[in-house]
């Protein structure tokens, strides 16, 4: 159910030396380097990744208009200006507002977004793990749930409409924020011809707590089935937002069950996995997010499908050198999964 978008062009040769970049501001102690540079060397290809610290759109595309640039992944607000630079998008792109991949093909400059890839295959190996099959529409049948509203809700928000959720829940401290967000979905999926999910913000516990009573079958005492994505950092509440939003979630985790993919990845076992996991949910760490996104990077940058393993490798060496160091990302969230 989940591809991303290729141009059909013939990639670059990867006997050819090349420079890939994660590419923003403040990204200098960024780990990209280490997982990208590891998959480089498995498969052969004469590319170097390195992060590249640049302080504005123009002195970015000094980089990517070199002739050795191969593809760079840009982080905010990179992401969003460069829109306007590639020749073409894909519909994911368009749909979330955003590019995290920028990559070469018969002289093109490409942009697409791989971040919904990281969030829609995880959740549907566990389904299929489950024994759970997509309908012959490609839907699972259930209502989605994203914890946070920022930039990365946006790519969960498409990422469950690609397994055909069509209510979905948010619980956010910020109610603006989920205004905004709201709206961006409804606009961005309108402008590609994509069927919104209706948004559900779920603002207290009592409003949540009727939301689910109007969800649920008459008469049935089963517990909804939902697939849920957390986007915010593993941070302990402490304003009253936060704490309302905590308490919205704890009811929404007790009254509900399903699979609930945990975004954050340092710590591993965050705040939001532990309390899932208490009230009987599956929960998916983040760590295999980034496994995910490793291969669809590279099949946008080479052309290369890499191995279950090849990417385990990476996965790995990644998880080795984060273990000794603080600088995996500013609050754990993968932003845009440091890749």
């Amino acid at each position: 159910m989940g591809s991303i978008a290729t141009h059909e062009g013939a990639p670059p040769s990867l006997e050819e030396p090349g420079q890939l970049y994660l590419i923003g501001s403040g990204v200098g102690h960024a780990m990209a380097p280490v997982i990208h540079n590891c998959v480089a060397q498995q498969i052969g290809a004469q590319w170097q990744f390195s992060n590249l610290d640049v302080q504005s759109k123009d002195e970015a595309l000094q980089y990517i208009r070199r002739a050795d640039f191969k593809g760079c992944v840009p982080t905010m607000p990179l992401k969003i200006q460069l829109l306007d630079v590639v020749d073409e998008v894909d519909q994911a792109a368009q749909a979330i507002g955003a590019i995290n991949n920028i990559y070469r093909r018969d002289g093109k400059l490409l942009g697409a977004n791989s971040d919904w890839i990281g969030i829609l295959r995880p959740l549907e190996k566990d389904l299929a793990q489950q024994g759970v099959q997509a309908s012959s529409q490609g839907g699972y049948g259930r209502d989605g749930l994203i914890i946070g509203a920022g930039g990365a809700s946006r790519a969960a928000a498409y990422a469950l409409t690609k397994l055909g959720c069509r209510t979905i829940y948010v619980i956010n401290r910020d109610d603006d924020e989920v205004d905004v967000f709201s709206k961006d979905v409804q606009q961005r999926f309108a402008a590609v011809s994509l069927p919104a999910p209706s948004i559900v913000h779920l603002r207290s516990v009592e409003q949540a707590q009727q939301a689910l009573s109007a969800s649920r079958d008459s008469g049935s005492s089963q517990r909804a089935q939902l697939l849920a994505v957390s986007c915010v950092p593993d941070l302990e509440p402490k304003s009253e937002a936060e704490k309302r939003a905590s308490a919205v979630l704890e009811l929404v985790l007790g009254q509900t069950t399903g699979t609930l993919l945990e975004m954050a990845y340092k710590p591993r076992i965050t705040r939001t996995f532990t309390a899932a996991q208490k009230h009987g949910w599956r929960v998916i760490e983040g760590i295999h997010v980034i496994a995910e996104q490793v291969q669809t990077v590279w099949r946008l940058f080479a052309g290369v499908d890499l191995t279950d393993e090849q990417a385990r490798t990476a996965q790995n060496e990644l998880w080795k050198q984060a273990a000794t160091r603080d600088e995996l990302n500013v609050n754990g969230i993968p932003e845009p999964l440091s890749l």
